[in-house]
């Protein structure tokens, strides 16, 4: 079964991603894109849950195991 990956964006700004959620299998991996950013705007990256899912500072998430996290 995949990991659900839910990927939320800061409320208070503009920036947008590229999907809202996406299931992977075990090694596989996605790479968010990130719009509406500024000049100079620094862009984190994190897992709620690195045993389901990590991410880099890329925004490249890889699944882990079975189960939801959310990636802000």
């Amino acid at each position: 079964a995949p990991a659900a990956v839910f990927a939320e964006s800061d409320s208070n700004t503009d920036v947008k991603l590229n999907v809202d959620s996406k299931s992977l299998v075990s090694g596989s991996s996605y790479a968010l894109k990130v719009y509406n950013t500024s000049a100079g705007q620094k862009i984190g990256f994190s897992s709620g849950d690195e045993d389901i899912a990590t991410v880099d500072s890329d925004g490249v998430i890889t699944g882990v195991s079975n189960g939801r996290t959310v990636i802000t």
